[in-house]
Parts: C-alpha cells; sequence; structure tokens
C-alpha cells in the first residue's frame, strides 16, 4: 500500500492530528530560525553586562523559548582551588537538588564527559521521569563552566535539531563570559595598577619633600659655610696681622713661628670650607645638562694647567673623546681635578706620563680612563680616597685638604654614572669614568 492510499484510509482525525503536529513543528523551526538570527543583536547586548549571572539570567529567556527548563543553573571554573562552582540557580529552592545531582556526575565521571562535548549531554533522571541537560560552555581557548537544566516530567526529551539551537546559544553565552572574565580581570589589573601608582607617586612625593629638605639644609650649611663660619677666621686673620704689626719692632722668632702657624691653619680651614661648599654645589648648583664634546672640554683643562704642565714636564696623550650630555662646567672640574692629582702625585725622578682614553660599552655607556705613571694607591685604600677630607700622606708631603675626588665622584655619579680606580704602589693609577652617552 502506497502513502497516497494511506492518507485516502486514515480518518479526519488522525489527519488533523498529523497536521497539528506539522503546524508545531513549523511553528517551532519558525521560533528557532528567528530566534538564531536574532543572536547577534543578543551578544550585542551580552557585551555590556560584566558578571557572568547576569549574562546567563539575560539569556535564559532565550533557552526558555527552545526548551521550557523547570531548573536551570550555572557553574563555572574556579581556579583556586580548581573546582566547579555554583553560580546562581532557577528557582533557588532547587539548588540543593541541582548540587547533589551534579556532585554524582562529578564522582562517576558524567560531568567530564559532558565538558569534552561540543553537544547537550541529556540525562534520563533514575527515580521520576526528568531528564537533565549537561551544556559545557567552552570557547576555543578555554572550558568555562557548564549549564545545568532539567525538563519537567511531562515533557519529552528535545528533538535533535532542538540540540543544535541551544548549542548556538551556549556558543554566544561562552564567548560573552569569557569576555566579561576579561574585562574583570583587566579592571582588577588596572585597580591594582592605579594602586600602586598612587603608592609609588606618595613615595616619590615623599621622597621629593626629603630630598627638598635635604636641599634646603644643604643650602642652609652653605650659608653657614660660607658666612658665619668665615667670619670668625676672618678676624683672627685680621687679629693676627694687626699683632704682627704692632709687634714688628719686639717681634722675635718664636712669636712669628706661632702666628705662621696659626695663619696657615686659618688659610686650611678656609681651604676645607671652600671644599665642602665645592662639594655641595655639585647638586645644588649644578648647570643645565645639554650635548658637549668633551674633546673641548679637557683641551680647556689641559690650557688652564699650562704652567703645572711646564714646570712637572708631563706628557699628556688623548685619544679622541665623544660627544655626550653633560654640564660643561662640572665636566671641565673633573677633569681638572684628576689631571692635576695625576701631575701632583708623580713618582720622584719620573716625567709624569698621562693617557686619556674612551672606550664605549654595549649599554651605551662610555668609558673614559685617565692613565697615569704616578706613585700608585694601595689596593686597601683605594675606597678610602673617594672620601670627604681623606688623604693618604701628609699635609707637607702633598697639599691639599682631600675633597678633589669626593667632588669627582658627586659630579659622574649626578650625571648617573659611576667613578672608581684600579692601580697599585708604584706603578700608577687608572681612574675611569663611566657615563651614559645620553646623560
Amino acid at each position: 500500500m502506497d502513502k497516497q492510499e494511506q492518507l485516502q484510509q486514515e480518518t479526519p482525525q488522525s489527519l488533523k492530528s498529523r497536521l497539528d503536529h506539522l503546524e508545531r513543528k513549523n511553528q517551532w523551526y519558525y521560533s528557532a530560525l528567528e530566534l538564531v538570527a536574532s543572536l547577534g543583536e543578543i551578544h550585542r547586548s551580552f557585551n555590556h553586562l560584566e558578571d557572568p549571572v547576569e549574562i546567563f539570567r539575560d539569556a535564559s529567556p532565550l533557552i526558555q523559548r527552545v526548551v521550557p527548563f523547570d531548573t536551570m543553573a550555572l557553574y563555572l571554573v574556579e581556579s583556586e582551588p580548581p573546582r566547579f562552582e555554583s553560580q546562581t540557580c532557577e528557582p533557588k529552592e532547587n539548588q540543593n537538588e541541582v548540587q547533589d545531582a551534579v556532585h554524582n556526575w562529578i564522582e562517576n565521571g558524567t560531568f567530564a564527559w559532558a565538558l569534552q562535548q561540543t553537544k547537550p549531554m541529556w540525562l534520563e533522571e533514575k527515580k521520576g521521569n526528568s531528564t537533565w541537560l549537561l551544556q559545557a560552555l567552552a570557547t576555543r581557548s578555554t572550558v568555562l563552566g557548564m549549564i545545568v537544566a532539567r525538563i519537567p516530567e511531562d515533557q519529552h526529551r528535545p528533538h535533535q535539531d532542538t540540540s543544535k539551537v541551544l548549542s548556538i546559544i551556549a556558543q554566544h553565552i561562552a564567548q560573552a563570559i569569557e569576555n566579561a572574565l576579561l574585562f574583570r580581570k583587566t579592571s582588577k589589573q588596572n585597580q591594582e595598577l592605579e594602586k600602586l601608582v598612587k603608592k609609588r607617586t606618595l613615595a616619590l612625593e615623599t621622597k621629593t619633600v626629603e630630598l627638598e629638605a635635604q636641599v634646603r639644609e644643604v643650602n642652609d650649611f652653605s650659608h653657614l659655610a660660607s658666612h658665619d663660619l668665615r667670619e670668625p677666621l676672618r678676624k683672627l686673620t685680621l687679629f693676627s696681622d694687626r699683632l704682627k704689626l704692632h709687634l714688628q719692632a719686639n717681634l722675635d722668632e718664636k712669636t712669628s713661628d706661632y702666628l705662621g702657624i696659626m695663619n696657615r691653619a686659618v688659610n686650611r680651614l678656609e681651604t676645607q670650607i671652600e671644599g665642602l661648599l665645592n662639594l655641595s654645589r655639585v647638586t645644588t648648583q649644578g648647570r643645565p645638562i645639554q650635548k658637549i664634546q668633551l674633546d673641548r672640554s679637557l683641551q680647556f683643562v689641559i690650557n688652564e694647567l699650562a704652567m703645572e704642565i711646564e714646570e712637572s714636564g708631563a706628557l699628556i696623550e688623548v685619544d679622541s673623546l665623544p660627544s655626550l650630555h653633560a654640564d660643561p662646567i662640572q665636566m671641565q672640574q673633573m677633569f681638572s681635578n684628576l689631571l692635576h692629582n695625576a701631575i701632583k702625585y708623580r713618582s720622584p725622578g719620573k716625567t709624569p706620563e698621562i693617557r686619556v682614553t674612551a672606550v664605549k660599552n654595549e649599554n651605551g655607556f662610555w668609558l673614559i680612563g685617565i692613565h697615569d705613571n704616578g706613585i700608585g694607591i694601595e689596593p686597601e685604600q683605594q675606597d678610602k680616597i673617594f672620601k670627604p677630607f681623606e688623604r693618604l700622606h701628609g699635609q707637607k708631603q702633598y697639599e691639599g685638604v682631600g675633597m678633589g675626588l669626593s667632588i669627582c665622584r658627586k659630579i659622574v655619579e649626578r650625571h648617573g654614572g659611576s667613578l672608581y680606580v684600579e692601580s697599585d704602589i708604584g706603578k700608577g693609577a687608572s681612574f675611569f669614568i663611566n657615563l651614559p652617552e645620553s646623560g
């Protein structure tokens, strides 16, 4: 019997039932197509939501249009410790029932199996006639969680086409939740970054206040040294000269010696005060950093020291020096101190030989070397010579107050560099200045 004959034998009631079924089926397909067609707009609405629970609740009516679930719950992966955590359940009074079912599925491996599927997994409840849905929420990069839902007892297990529509909706939900979690993570990082910036800004402001206070202290000291400390020295010199003039006729040799000792002590103290002032001026009265040619700075100093060089017979050899960003006056002061020391601390009976070199390091710094053939410095004394007023030789042997190298190191450090020495007794000394090219 062919289909035509079967249709002719059907009763009007059976035909009506068949037509009703086809009409419901067509209506479902129409609704499903309409739903799928509107997913683009729905996905855009998800983008305004930052909470995964809000996204799930916003999507729930869409899911309900496909399958009339009586219970729906959202589970998401928590990283620490790794677990699936319930985020929401509707209605709330079914939360414990859903949790018990999920616990059993995790224990028997069903939950893990469902996570690996790209389509919904339908589970028939052993007790009762309910059917459960496990729909994994996953993107290309990660598994985010699971939708757990239950169909009422009077509803049949959905058709395969229904599962396809649910999978499409689940993909949109997963993408929206991933975006929300990334946004939440980024927002949290931004908040932490803002806190860190505020903390460091506060620390910098505090440090700035401290530095300003230190500068004021240095300036106060400079004023003190320039006026309050020098005033008694000027009076000592004045009264010493008056006393010498007053006693000129009756001035014996012993008294003259005493007055000479006092004058030399006053002069030495004035020199020490001037050294301290010069040290403080490195940071408080430095000139703006600008691009300069070290060749010119060094040549200026050589010209200034022409008399010392001529008297000592010093031979100075200079390699090509670079251009870099620095304080021109302080560079001259640094070269002047180092060349002066190289001439002053020469070996007896030897002609001073001084060589200035320059090598560029891989880190963008220039290593300037000033090498001499002088008396040298013992290794254990090499750190001491950079301290203020630190002297390795007596005043009678070599004049000075021990401030030159302290000032040099202060200048180099102000420029973001370093200054150190390599030497040994009787073998000369090499002072190395490490300076950044950009200042």
